[in-house]
């Protein structure tokens, strides 16, 4: 789907979707407890995936029809892959884990390393990827792994092996705040995680327990069914006590653009949440000098589109480390603001934008980075012309409602689906 957009202004208030980061780890940890369904997993493509994937792992077969390798479809969600490959072991049996482009030419060599030395065994290093065997409890020391989604996935898988374990960090380019975020998910489910960050001492043999569902309003009890049921409802399904908060890393698009000028009333936003987006106000206080993005590569598109709405020279610094991602996220920023009148350049780490306070407007092809389609949607309110976004449905790997939420508060579009 291509979407054409106007410049125009926002006004309304808005509903923001689940955190994706919260979203991942409470899944995947809900679905090791029993979890029948949780609110918010569908709400993008990308966490979808992790719970068709995370029941891939769980789920039970009549008897006799247990296939002999289980197939994990990690879609396009990276995140899924990387974190369910330890969680993985906690089951045992065998998987095979599938992705579709561009999260199937993912290099899994340095997460297979670690758990092949741990008691799993994998039959290449590449996706397909067929894995079998038990994790192992033990000493874990990374040393060539800093992928924070790998090792929230150990978080994740280690408590639940019998016998304890240790969990040392000896690499240093990991994104800490996603890491905080996994440990407290875990204590949401009563999983306790020992020591300091980055030398863990983690207890096995823990359990995972639900949180409680919402109370009802009121409720009755029909004579023919032991169950209480709240009037007109189905009974509550195990993992509808299961909550999290609202997405900063959406709201930093709708928070740029009303630095441009439009009102956009965001809802439920945790002001103390441990997001790494959370700094996004105070970031724009910094356009015209130097943002350290080195935590925050989901906000990379936007504060450039932001730094081209101000006069001056914006240096975002701590970029390297996205380089090599499946999607090259600096190189598609840069070529995106380019491509619709501004100028900006990499090098060295640094994304450079040289902002005038406005844009011309043009054409965007994102190639499948739904942050980057955002952007782009909101850059459209500083542009002389529109902007045409090419694939622009990319959008619901995290946001299903993205543009029609736009189109609510008044941005000017048209489909071509």
């Amino acid at each position: 789907m291509d979407v054409r957009i106007e410049p125009s202004k926002y006004w309304g208030k808005v509903s923001l979707p689940p955190s994706r980061v919260e979203m991942h780890r409470k899944i995947i940890i809900g679905t090791l407890a029993g979890a029948g369904r949780i609110d918010g997993s569908d709400d993008c493509d990308d966490t979808k995936a992790s719970f068709d994937a995370a029941y891939a792992l769980v789920r039970t077969y009549p008897e006799g029809r247990e296939p002999e390798i289980r197939k994990v479809r990690c879609k396009k969600s990276s995140s899924a892959l990387r974190m369910l490959l330890p969680v993985s072991g906690v089951i045992g049996k065998t998987f095979c884990f599938e992705a579709e482009d561009p999260v199937s030419g993912y290099d899994v060599k340095p997460f297979t390393e670690v758990l092949k030395s741990h008691g799993m065994q994998f039959e290449s290093d590449s996706l397909p990827l067929i894995s079998r065997g038990k994790l192992t409890s033990g000493n874990y020391e990374l040393t060539d792994t800093d992928d924070s989604e790998f090792i929230s996935g150990l978080l994740m898988a280690l408590p639940f092996v019998e016998g304890d374990s240790t969990l040392v960090l000896k690499a240093g380019a990991y994104s800490r705040p996603v890491i905080d975020i996994t440990v407290k998910c875990l204590e949401s489910f009563g999983v306790q995680i020992g020591g300091v960050f980055g030398d863990w001492k983690i207890k096995g043999g823990q359990t995972a327990v639900l949180p409680e569902p919402p109370k009802k309003a009121y409720e009755y009890v029909n004579p023919n069914y032991k169950h209480k049921f709240k009037k007109h409802q189905n009974p509550t399904s195990p993992g509808s006590g299961i909550k999290c908060e609202r997405d900063w890393s959406i709201a930093s698009n709708y928070i740029v653009a009303n630095s441009f000028g439009s009102e956009v009333s965001l809802e439920g936003l945790n002001e103390n949440s441990e997001q790494p987006e959370r700094r996004i106000n105070d970031m724009l206080k910094s356009l015209g000098g130097y943002i350290d993005v080195g935590d925050v590569p989901s906000l990379i598109p936007i504060l450039a589109v932001a730094a081209c709405g101000k006069q001056g020279v914006t240096r975002l610094i701590g970029c390297s480390k996205f380089v090599k991602k499946e999607k090259n996220r600096v190189q598609l920023t840069v070529k995106m603001i380019n491509d619709i009148g501004g100028n900006a350049e990499y090098s060295d780490g640094t994304i450079i934008i040289n902002g005038s306070g406005s844009l011309k407007g043009g054409k965007v092809d994102p190639e499948g980075d739904h942050r980057v389609a955002m952007a782009a949607c909101i850059a459209a309110q500083i542009c002389e012309k529109g902007i045409d976004i090419l694939g622009a449905n990319c959008v619901s790997k995290s946001c299903l409602n993205y543009f029609m939420d736009s189109t609510w508060l008044g941005a000017k579009m048209y489909y071509n689906v």
